[in-house]
């Protein structure tokens, strides 16, 4: 999971460097949403380390949907 959040920062920072090299207008919304995002998987990634088993691989059954 850290990883995964690690390689979604990186990403979203590279993103916002080519935003704002293009003058891109809705940077600051594109932004907080990625933001948004972040804070979303780190608080899944502590539900995972507090939950149970059961709870987990429901989690992962739900991520392998797609």
């Amino acid at each position: 999971m850290d990883e995964l959040i690690n390689c979604a920062a990186w990403h979203f920072s590279h993103e916002e460097r080519l935003m704002l090299k293009h003058r891109y207008a809705g940077i600051e919304e594109h932004k907080a949403e990625h933001q948004e995002l972040i804070v979303s998987a780190k608080k899944l990634k502590q539900e995972i380390l507090q939950a149970d088993k059961a709870t987990v691989n429901q989690q992962i059954e739900f991520l392998n949907v797609g």
